[in-house]
């Protein structure tokens, strides 16, 4: 841990150690992992989290003895959300503040479902990347608690932990939670699941059946199908075209499979407009783009389709509400 703490002072990103991690564990295959590599990375993350309490001004917070989240007995009252951030990100700070200029929806889902859960009785903590802001606040004035994600204390047990995203390796952080669940909201990988791994979580929401069935055989009794909340607050009513049809999401997650379906004579008069909310700053972005390429092929082949007698309209980093006013 000592080294790979060393590694990080060096300025090397925590992706491109992961990948020597790999490299060491014996992985050829850059999407699966093993044992060894969930192992390797839960250290990394560890020296991730110390560094960061060195670098940035966010000790270990401690809940006072009798509190839920400290030692939390059934029935259980604390629900931690576990949302770590790469080294790479931790400059695009995202929370309840954010929230008035928008960020991406797996972000905003965490808010959300907090809220839903303080709702219904919980003391919720999200350890995540909140703003100074946020930090400074404690808790939002819905009750959630949000602190830095290198502020978890390991010792702690609370009812619930769960890991957003699709980080494997921050579930040994919630060890001694009484529950663990992972909470993805992305395309899934089998080879990236073993058995042991599988044993050390009590469940896994996928956000859709597609995703689900992207998982091992031998992770579907404890993969659970939720599905993407809807904010009613969000819609605005206003003038509906039938023919603008809008894909508000990265064009990555299915748009040319969409642009497939035949549309009749109907589809030369559709405005495609294609909104999505990029949460990572630009120096991030062209950080990760050196392993792209492929992706930038998907782009262009995507504007290509759209362009086939159709107009087409791209947008990027465009603020919800912004959004929702322009598009009604």
């Amino acid at each position: 841990m000592n080294a790979l703490g060393k590694v990080l002072e060096a300025g090397v990103g925590s992706i491109d150690v992961m990948g020597g991690l790999n490299e060491i564990a014996g992985i050829v295959n850059p999407i699966a992992e093993n044992d060894n590599s969930l192992a390797l990375k839960s250290a990394l993350l560890r020296a991730e989290m110390n560094f960061n309490r060195h670098r940035r001004p966010a000790p270990v917070h401690t809940y006072p003895p009798g509190h839920p989240c400290r030692a939390d007995t059934r029935p259980f009252r604390c629900v931690v959300i576990f949302a770590r951030q790469y080294l790479e990100e931790l400059d695009d700070p995202w929370g309840p503040e954010k929230m008035r200029t928008g960020m991406g929806g797996a972000n905003e889902a965490v808010i959300f479902m907090s809220r839903q859960l303080r709702e219904r009785g919980y003391h919720v903590a999200v350890y995540g990347n909140p703003s100074a802001a946020d930090i400074a606040a404690g808790q939002d004035e819905h009750g959630v608690e949000w602190f830095p994600f290198w502020a978890y204390d390991e010792t702690n047990s609370p009812g619930v932990f769960v890991v957003w995203w699709h980080h494997q390796d921050a579930v040994a952080i919630g060890r001694n939670a009484h529950s663990r669940f992972l909470w993805f909201h992305y395309q899934q990988y089998a080879q990236r699941y073993t058995p042991a791994f599988m044993e050390t979580i009590d469940g896994a929401f996928a956000m859709s059946h597609y995703h689900a069935a992207q998982m091992p055989d031998f992770a579907h009794p404890k993969t659970v199908v939720s599905a993407n909340g809807i904010d009613p607050a969000l819609f605005v009513d206003g003038i509906n075209d039938p023919k603008r049809f809008i894909y508000a999401s990265h064009p990555f997650y299915g748009l040319e499979t969409l642009l497939k379906v035949p549309y009749a004579a109907i589809t030369s008069q559709l405005s495609y407009h294609c909104r999505f909310g990029h949460l990572i700053s630009d120096r991030t972005n062209a950080g990760m783009a050196k392993d792209s390429r492929e992706g930038a092929r998907f782009d262009a082949r995507s504007v290509l389709r759209l362009d086939e007698g159709n107009a087409a309209i791209f947008g990027a980093k465009r603020r919800q509400r912004e959004a929702i006013q322009k598009l009604n």
